[in-house]
């Protein structure tokens, strides 16, 4: 296998960091290029001294202007666009948010691979990516461990074979939660997670079920599926990251010990598999697999998301930019726990479903949404 020159978009996250040690713990097969963060300048001077990147960006103008003081002269920083324009043979996607729509639009342009895990863009222009990608020779690899599992267990069919995907959901921190308890819940028991260790705007999507719902609507943009062939199942034990069932009954599985590394590393080595430092699954000592159907009217969020899917590309933008803008002020201690359903349930009565022409409508309507959110929010 060559080295890989490899660029880490939001390399102080989450995905980022385990990007970053995948990279370390394998220096014969990448190379880093570029990394960017957004504020944590910080953690990215750890990185530009261990890694040794020729450009870095950071999209926090506060954060950049004092990085320039004290940056290292063997660094050229760089716009977050032109940071994803270089052509290299990889880049991972990290990011959290719609500001990552524009920088995987333009590695896709250039015809490069992109592993991504910012699930935003996915949600509200996952098919025009994944056009754009078709058109330039582009290759897209998903990041989420649910995505990655179906992306893998595709591979064992055509395309015509496949009859449906069944997308699992740990359940999060209040699955078992009444909804009175629900309306309690606060900021620091919802970035909590039981088996994941996520950023705090994913672990809260988690807590409510809205992030089961935007992986639905980013399968039906990443595989070309629609809605009646994707299931959602609770899989407390975060072993069975997907399933995928052939025209003939049969099914695959992907399993492993919970670990986003795993499908960070994949994305990093595909086609190639790898060691990897993960612990073998031991079904044994596991004892049992459990699956139950989600309560859709406890965790409205996964309702919500799904109507946006039925609804059409309109509204799923809006879902994810309302989802955004309240996820945030229930973080900031704002808003209730339970709130944050009744704003995105707000935000999508101010759209109409219909299909998405372009990206430029698609940020059209995510200044909307928030701008609409943020005044009622007044």
């Amino acid at each position: 296998m060559k080295t890989k020159q490899v660029i880490i978009l939001g390399s102080t996250g989450s995905i980022g960091l385990n990007a970053m040690d995948v990279v370390a713990s394998y220096p014969e097969m990448f190379r880093v290029v570029g990394l960017s963060t957004n504020t944590n300048t910080k953690k990215l001077l750890e990185q530009i001294n261990k890694f040794h990147p020729r450009y870095v960006a950071i999209t926090d103008p506060t954060a950049r202007a004092d990085f320039m003081q004290f940056r290292p002269s063997s660094v050229q920083v760089v716009s977050l666009d032109e940071l994803s324009r270089i052509k290299v043979d990889c880049v991972v996607n990290g990011m959290v948010g719609i500001s990552g729509l524009r920088p995987s639009e333009n590695v896709l342009k250039y015809g490069g691979t992109l592993a991504i895990a910012n699930k935003e863009p996915l949600v509200v222009a996952g098919r025009l990516l994944r056009e754009t990608a078709e058109r330039n020779g582009a290759t897209m690899i998903p990041v989420d461990s649910e995505h990655c599992a179906i992306f893998q267990c595709m591979q064992a069919a055509k395309r015509q074979e496949i009859n449906k995907i069944t997308i699992t959901a740990s359940g999060g921190s209040f699955v078992d939660f009444t909804e009175e308890e629900l309306k309690r819940v606060t900021p620091k028991m919802a970035i909590t997670h039981p088996v994941w260790k996520m950023g705090p705007k994913v672990t809260v999507d988690t807590a409510n079920l809205m992030n089961k719902g935007l992986e639905v609507i980013e399968a039906m943009n990443l595989f070309n599926l629609p809605l009646n062939k994707i299931n959602v199942v609770i899989h407390r034990q975060s072993v069975v990251h997907s399933l995928v069932e052939f025209v003939d009954k049969t099914m695959m599985a992907c399993l492993s010990n919970p670990s986003m590394r795993i499908s960070v590393q994949y994305a990093l080595t595909y086609p190639d598999r790898v060691d990897s430092t993960i612990e073998s699954l031991d079904l044994a000592k596991l004892g049992q697999l459990t699956f139950e159907k989600p309560d859709l009217k406890k965790f409205k969020c996964l309702s919500l998301a799904l109507s946006a899917a039925e609804m059409g590309e309109s509204a799923h933008v809006a879902l994810s930019s309302a989802d955004e803008v309240a996820v945030s002020q229930f973080l900031m201690g704002k808003i209730a726990f339970t709130d944050i359903e009744k704003y995105v349930a707000k935000a999508m009565t101010i759209v109409r479903g219909r299909r998405i022409t372009s990206i430029d409508e698609v940020l059209s309507i995510d200044e909307t949404v928030k701008k609409y959110l943020r005044q009622i929010m007044r």
